[in-house]
């Protein structure tokens, strides 16, 4: 309610000043006579995200609950409010397989609400059942890295670009992700980029220049290292203030500044390449050729290899999947490494009929992609269990992220694909 109080008049008593204010003039404030428009409503795991057209001076309010239907009333027990919510709106902690109705109103300046919007419905469910193509990519680039960071999903490929797809402007409708060309980084040649990482601030990138290249935008990119490196880099991470690049012929570097990169003293005599390098709880941890698997919980001097009992599978990727407690890597000819301890030794087994896996993320489930557009995800969280593979595409896919209740993969010929879509 505004009211605009009318002075009345003034009564002086000796030093006394006695205000008598009236009323009078409070005037309701009317509700708006349109809904909310633009309303969209998209479920990724454990949740959803509403997005409307937000106008100047207008209070919104979102009622969500499980069901078909839902309620404007604040007294019904199975409606949840949402007061004043910005565009987009996530609403977590929802049940994956549930379907869940959505309505909106909009007020002013502490007016009554105005009519509802139509009910608008979705289901969350578990990333990697089924996936949804993203708009094409001019140039068809071939895409190998990828990270989520800063509100948006970045990948990199073989042209030397940056692509990014914000969340919430990208990737909140149907039609799955729209990838925008962020920049292009300066590298010599080749422009290939191999490799790419988010440290909390900054995107961190390997060109085929063998050189280290960071950004805070996705847009100005700087050259770190002085020199370039004297192997391909396949991956980056960082173990607390270490970074580390890992790559051809057993190549490990370090670095606390990425500027300067040091070998650790004790690597073990592998002579394979490295494809990846994850850090995950206390150990960071390095996967390649031949069933290699190397653990550290100091990266700068002492790496150890693991038993896996595999001596000709590439291992591509590690993951952790925390409701299961247990380390799931992936690799060629659809080999999975499952462990409870990363330190220990590795159990092997493979997903019969499933061609090569390139990568592997984690949501409530574990789900990889690979060869031909292959993706597939476990049943039982276990990482020993998983359920029919479900093509995305017939390019590979080279890698996959999981972030903001979704998955990503992206790979050759500009594809790319979310799920839940």
């Amino acid at each position: 309610m505004i009211c605009a109080p009318r002075l009345l008049h003034r009564l002086l008593l000796g030093a006394l000043t006695v205000s008598l204010l009236g009323l009078s003039a409070c005037r309701k404030e009317s509700a708006p006579s349109d809904a909310p428009t633009g309303v969209t409503l998209t479920a990724q795991e454990g949740q959803l995200t509403v997005s409307w057209t937000q106008e100047s001076g207008f209070d919104y309010t979102i009622f969500y609950a499980p069901g078909t239907s839902v309620s404007t009333s604040a007294t019904d027990p199975s409606t949840r409010l949402i007061f004043n919510p910005s565009s987009p709106r996530v609403i977590t902690g929802l049940t994956n397989g549930q379907v869940y109705a959505v309505i909106m109103n909009k007020s002013r300046n502490g007016s009554p609400g105005g009519p509802a919007t139509p009910v608008a419905t979705a289901t969350p469910s578990i990333a990697g059942a089924s996936w949804l193509a993203g708009a094409a990519i001019t140039g068809s680039p071939n895409l190998v890295g990828l990270a989520y960071g800063a509100g948006k999903f970045v990948a990199v490929g073989n042209v030397g670009l940056v692509y990014s797809s914000t969340y919430g402007r990208d990737f909140t409708a149907v039609s799955g992700l729209v990838w925008r060309d962020a920049s292009a980084v300066s590298v010599t040649a080749p422009t290939a980029l191999t490799a790419l990482y988010f440290d909390g601030t900054s995107f961190i990138t390997a060109g085929a220049d063998n050189h280290i290249y960071s950004s805070t935008d996705t847009v100005t990119w700087t050259r770190r290292t002085t020199a370039a490196l004297a192997q391909p880099i396949t991956g980056i991470n960082r173990y607390g203030s270490v970074y580390v690049a890992v790559g051809n012929s057993n190549t490990i570097r370090t670095s606390t500044d990425l500027i300067t990169w040091n070998t650790p003293a004790t690597v073990p005599a592998l002579g394979s390449n490295l494809l990846s390098v994850t850090t995950l709880n206390s150990y960071i941890i390095a996967t390649g050729a031949g069933g290699v698997v190397l653990t550290s919980t100091d990266p700068a001097n002492t790496w150890t290899q693991r038993a896996t009992g595999l001596a000709t599978e590439d291992i591509h990727a590690v993951t952790y999947n925390a409701t299961a407690a247990r380390y799931v890597a992936v690799g060629k000819s659809g080999r999975v490494l499952t462990a409870t301890d990363p330190t220990a030794t590795w159990t092997a087994s493979v997903i019969t009929g499933t061609p090569n896996l390139f990568a592997v993320s984690t949501g409530t489930r574990v789900f990889a992609v690979g060869q031909s557009g292959t993706t597939v995800t476990t049943t039982d969280n276990t990482g020993n269990t998983w359920a029919t593979a479900v093509a995305a595409g017939s390019n590979n896919l080279n890698a996959v992220a999981f972030a903001t209740g979704r998955a990503v993969a992206v790979g050759n010929a500009g594809a790319s694909y979310a799920s839940p879509n």
